[in-house]
């Protein structure tokens, strides 16, 4: 029994999404995030500040790839964590509506 036990645990640990939650909860992907988000509040302060348009045009750009990440990680997040249990998480659910907003 402790042996079926042991092989049932090693399987759910070794399930992709499982993997794949470990690796979004890392310190590394939410340190990545964290730059991300002070990244384009900075790019939005000199969005604001800047006239010509040649900068706005890449201000732009940047803030669609930073906002696609964004939809990537929450998406990835969905999956690895299930739907059911994706959005009875209210932070999870709040990021959501954030990134949602954001589009």
């Amino acid at each position: 029994n402790a042996l079926k036990w042991k092989s049932e645990q090693e399987a759910r640990y070794q399930d992709p999404r499982n993997v794949l939650k470990r690796r979004l909860d890392s310190i590394y992907v939410q340190l990545f995030i964290f730059i991300l988000i002070v990244t384009d509040l900075a790019i939005f302060a000199v969005g604001e500040a800047v006239d010509t348009a040649d900068w706005k045009e890449t201000i732009l750009i940047v803030t669609f790839v930073i906002l696609g990440i964004y939809v990537l990680e929450i998406l990835l997040r969905i999956y690895a964590m299930r739907p059911e249990i994706f959005f009875k998480d209210p932070l999870e659910v709040l990021d959501l509506i954030v990134v949602i907003a954001s589009l």
